[in-house]
C-alpha cells in the first residue's frame, strides 16, 4: 500500500506525473461525492423538520437517504438532479473504496485501524446501492427497490440462522456502528476540523461559526448511527431480527418516543447540518489523493 511506503519512496511517487493526474481525478470524485452527500443529508433533515412540524407525510416519509433520492426525483428538472446526485455518489463510493484501500490521509491508526477501513468498505457498499437505487429512479426501473430496512431484517435472519456464530456476527457489526458513532462523537468534541479543513480564507468569526455547524451536524450523525447499532446489538440478544433497523428505523424511533417531535426537529436540523458539514468538505476540505 502507498501509505506502507518508506517517507522518500512515498514522495517520490506522489510527484510522478502519472500520480498527480490519478490523484487529480480522484480529488474531484472525493468533492463530487461530498457535494452529493451534502445535498443527501440536507434534504432528510428537511424532511425531518417538516414531519416533525406536521408540514409532512407523518406516516409515509422515509427519512433516509432513499427518501431524499426520492424527494429530489419529484422536484422539476427531477431527473437532471438525480444524474448530478448519481455521478456524486460514484465518486463518493470510489472514494471511499480507496480510503479503505490506501487510507491516503493515513485516518484510522491504531488498533482502531481495522474498523476503520471495515467503515470505509460498508460506506462505499451502501453508496454503491444508493447509486443503483437512483438509476432505477431515473430510468424507471426501480432497481434495487424495496426497504433497507426489510433487507437488514433479511439478512439479519439469515446470519442468525448460521448456528452458533450467525447472532456474535449480527452482534459484532452493531459494535462496529458503535465505534463509527463514538469516533464522529470523538470528530465533533474533539478534532482540529479547522486543520482538516482549509478554512483560512475565512474571517475569525465565519470560521467559527462553520466549525460549530461542523460538529452539530457530525454529533447528530453519530446519535443516528448509535441508534443502529443499538438495534443490532439487542437483535443479536434476543435473536430477534425484527430488531435490527436502517438509518430511516432509527429516525422513526425517535419520532415516537417521549417528545418526539422536538427531538425530531433537533435531529433534524443536525442532520440538515451534516449535510451542509459534507458541502463544506466538498470545497475546504484537505483531500490528499495519493
Amino acid at each position: 500500500m502507498i501509505t506502507d511506503l518508506p517517507p522518500r519512496a512515498r514522495e517520490a511517487l506522489e510527484r510522478s506525473p502519472t500520480a498527480r493526474k490519478a490523484g487529480g481525478g480522484l480529488k474531484w470524485l472525493a468533492r463530487a461525492g461530498y457535494a452529493a452527500h451534502g445535498v443527501m443529508y440536507v434534504t432528510v433533515g428537511a424532511l425531518a423538520f417538516m414531519v416533525a412540524t406536521g408540514n409532512g407525510d407523518s406516516e409515509g416519509e422515509r427519512l433516509d437517504s432513499r427518501g431524499a433520492l426520492h424527494e429530489l426525483h419529484q422536484k422539476p428538472f427531477g431527473k437532471v438532479l438525480l444524474v448530478l446526485m448519481t455521478a456524486g455518489l460514484i465518486g463518493f463510493a470510489l472514494w471511499s473504496f480507496v480510503q479503505a484501500t490506501l487510507n491516503p490521509e493515513r485516518e484510522g491508526k491504531g488498533w482502531s485501524a481495522p474498523f476503520w477501513r471495515l467503515g470505509r468498505v460498508l460506506n462505499g457498499i451502501v453508496h454503491s446501492a444508493l447509486v443503483v437505487y437512483a438509476v432505477g429512479l431515473i430510468t424507471g426501473g426501480m432497481l434495487g427497490g424495496g426497504g433497507e430496512e426489510d433487507k437488514a431484517k433479511a439478512w439479519s435472519a439469515r446470519l442468525m440462522s448460521w448456528d452458533p456464530w450467525g447472532a456474535w456476527v449480527v452482534g459484532a457489526v452493531g459494535v462496529v456502528f458503535f465505534i463509527v458513532a463514538g469516533s464522529q462523537m470523538w470528530l465533533a468534541l474533539k478534532a482540529k476540523l479547522d486543520e482538516r479543513l482549509d478554512l483560512d480564507r475565512l474571517r475569525h468569526a465565519a470560521r467559527t461559526i462553520v466549525v460549530d455547524v461542523c460538529r452539530f451536524g457530525i454529533a447528530a450523525r453519530a446519535v443516528v448511527s448509535a441508534l443502529i447499532g443499538t438495534g443490532l446489538v439487542v437483535a443479536a440478544f434476543r435473536a430477534d431480527p425484527n430488531r435490527v433497523q436502517d438509518a430511516a428505523g432509527a429516525v422513526d424511533r425517535i419520532r415516537h418516543a417521549p417528545f418526539g417531535p422536538w427531538l425530531l426537529i433537533v435531529v433534524g436540523i443536525g442532520l440538515a447540518a451534516f449535510g451542509v458539514y459534507q458541502l463544506i468538505e466538498a470545497y475546504y476540505r484537505r483531500i490528499k489523493p495519493v
